[in-house]
């Protein structure tokens, strides 16, 4: 058996997990960047920053419950959560990968990274994890890491976790919105300013 042939072997092996993972990164990427900037940035700049956050929170909150109860129905750890939570060190399927088989943890790399940030904020305890999720990942994500139970629901604190993850979540993105639509407003003010300029010059 050649090199080529036992690489792809032991990537057979995981591939479920590897696949599992790809696909639902991939999805939960792609939901976040729709999400935050093909729909957030208009609805800010078209009903304002109070009316537009209050929106956006009440459908952030709405997204986000739906993939939860998702998550719990279908009982599949697509994003990798549940296996962070297996071990101080990460999941325990990745730390066995990084002495079994570098080509499974070259694909498990870019993940990898994620569970790193995560585990960062956890071992700075329970309210630095809830603010960085919160931020930079989103209240499904955070009230699923932070909750003690899986793929059970959510108890009184972990809806009290998802509610003020929401809010926060979005009070941030919804400031960081207002600025980028300040920003675009006054760099597209100010090109027109110096068109305007050009043409007087040249007539």
């Amino acid at each position: 058996m050649n090199i080529f042939s036992r690489a792809v072997a032991k990537v057979a092996v995981h591939k479920k997990k590897l696949g599992t993972l790809a696909v639902g990164h991939a999805f939960n990427e792609t939901f976040d960047h729709i999400f935050n900037y093909w729909i957030y940035i208009p609805v800010i700049a078209l009903f304002g920053t109070v009316k537009g956050g209050f929106i956006m929170t009440g459908a952030s909150f709405i997204a986000c419950y739906l993939f939860i109860i998702f998550y719990d129905w279908a009982g599949i750890d697509w994003l990798g959560i549940e296996m962070l939570k297996e071990s101080d060190f990460g999941p325990d399927f990745l730390q066995r990968q990084k002495t079994k088989s570098k080509v499974a943890y070259f694909f498990w790399w870019p993940f990898h990274q994620i569970f790193r940030l995560i585990y960062w904020a956890q071992s700075k305890g329970g309210v630095v994890a809830f603010i960085i999720l919160s931020i930079y990942r989103d209240p499904f994500i955070t009230v699923v890491f932070l909750r003690r139970n899986k793929f059970g629901g959510l108890k009184l604190k972990d809806w009290l976790i998802f509610s003020s993850s929401v809010i926060l979540g979005n009070f941030y993105w919804t400031l960081r919105t207002v600025v980028i639509i300040s920003i675009a407003k006054w760099s597209f003010a100010l090109m027109s300013y110096l068109f305007l300029l050009f043409l007087a010059w040249q007539f």
